[in-house]
């Protein structure tokens, strides 16, 4: 399984963003099933080029890509 990338702001992968009460039991729950998990910065000039060098599920934390 290609597994699931979460594009999130800086501040979530700094652990002050509020976003980790959220972030950290979905990627529990998602390594439970088997599925692989990693959080990336959300970074609009780069999104679509990461998007097409995997085969990964990638999920945007409130942002257009």
């Amino acid at each position: 399984m290609p597994g699931v990338v979460l594009h999130v702001p800086s501040a979530v992968l700094a652990g002050n963003g509020g976003g980790e009460r959220f972030y950290h039991p979905f990627q529990c729950a998602l390594r439970a099933r088997g599925i692989k998990t990693r959080m990336v910065l959300h970074n609009r000039d780069t999104a679509l080029a990461e998007i097409e060098a995997d085969d990964a599920f990638h999920i945007f934390d409130h942002g257009r890509i």
